[in-house]
């Protein structure tokens, strides 16, 4: 049976193949399945519809898989994940329009099992009549499409012939709709890979704020800096040092070092005289028992032959050698006038050498 490509026509054709089927059937002397019930006709329509749908959705998210394999990315991606689920969702939903359809063929197989056309000539003739009148209509469906008269038109079909012709119709308005869609579905994925991939390279894109630079010379400092850079550091530390010294230092030097104490004032301050205190042996020796008081005019002086006593300053008493008596003679002579010279206001604050 060759179809064309007027729904109404192809219906015909059909309907002209089942009652030729009933026919040969009968003649052959057996009973002809009875024809299908247009309502299980149009179950199995849209299953086949529902069919072929859930197909065109696998397809699509098998593609989508392959894409995103291609790419690269891990089976743990999200999108990876997302695609996965999506093809066992498909998959499931064309099961399930499968199934649906086993199940529909087998109650139109029970249908014409219940309901079977008997051999006889009541029969015979009532499906040669139904023969004669689809070919008379097919006749003038394809004399009205080649003379293209407006007048010749023949009346809708009705029954199985209408019910089939409805749903051709649909089905193919359903295909036209659903190839529409695909293209619009892939014209959005262009768009969106076009957007992800600028957005990717506006922000891979780096602004140079300062180039790079050959140098011309090296950055290493010489040995000249270095020493002088040691040497004012070491500089730096032994003035720290020293004054760290000075300033924790608790020796006593002189009558400042008494008065920041803040224990007693400073009266007066003895020079130190060199050489004083430095006995002679030799003249140790010859010297006689005796000796000299602090002033010659005092008791115990030099010609005196009992034992000295101290003068005004505390002389030494007896058994001093004379020299070291005169020095320390000399000694308070010294003392004495410095006193007077440096008058009671201001006080004695001479420093020792």
């Amino acid at each position: 049976m060759v179809l064309s490509a007027d729904p109404a026509l192809n219906a015909l054709l059909r309907q002209r193949q089942r009652i030729e089927s009933q026919l040969k059937a009968i003649q052959g002397g057996g009973s002809a399945p009875a024809t299908v019930p247009p309502e299980l006709e149009a179950r199995r329509a849209r299953a086949s519809g529902e069919r072929d749908t859930a197909q065109n959705m696998v397809n699509e998210a098998n593609a989508e898989l392959g894409r995103l394999r291609a790419s690269g990315i891990s089976d743990e991606h999200p999108d990876m994940r997302a695609a996965k689920a999506k093809v066992t969702a498909a998959k499931n939903q064309l099961g399930a329009a499968e199934a649906k359809i086993r199940d529909i063929d087998q109650e139109i197989k029970l249908a014409q099992q219940s309901s079977t056309v008997a051999p006889t000539a009541e029969n015979i003739d009532k499906l040669k009549k139904e023969l004669a009148a689809v070919d008379a209509q097919i006749a003038a469906a394809r004399g009205v499409k080649h003379t293209g008269d407006a007048g010749g038109k023949i009346e809708e079909p009705t029954g199985i012939v209408g019910l089939e012709t409805s749903f051709q119709k649909l089905l193919r308005r359903s295909q036209e709709a659903r190839t529409q869609l695909n293209e619009l579905k892939e014209q959005v994925n262009k768009a969106r890979l076009e957007l992800a991939s600028e957005q990717a390279k506006s922000s891979d894109s780096l602004d140079i704020a300062e180039a790079a630079f050959l140098p011309t010379k090296p950055s290493k400092g010489g040995k000249s800096k270095t020493a002088m850079t040691g040497g004012g550091v070491a500089l730096v530390l032994a003035v720290l040092y020293a004054l760290g010294r000075v300033a924790f230092s608790d020796r006593i030097i002189d009558a400042g070092d008494i008065e920041s104490l803040q224990i007693i004032p400073v009266l007066g301050v003895l020079p130190k005289i060199p050489g004083a205190g430095v006995a002679a042996p030799a003249a140790a020796a010859g010297q006689p028992p005796g000796a000299p008081g602090g002033r010659p005019s005092g008791p115990g002086g030099p010609q005196g032959p009992g034992a000295g006593q101290g003068g005004v300053a505390g002389g030494p008493g007896a058994g001093m050698p004379p020299h070291r008596a005169g020095s320390t003679a000399r000694a308070r002579r010294e003392t004495d006038v410095r006193l007077r010279n440096a008058g009671p206001e201001r006080g004695v604050k001479s420093r020792g050498v």
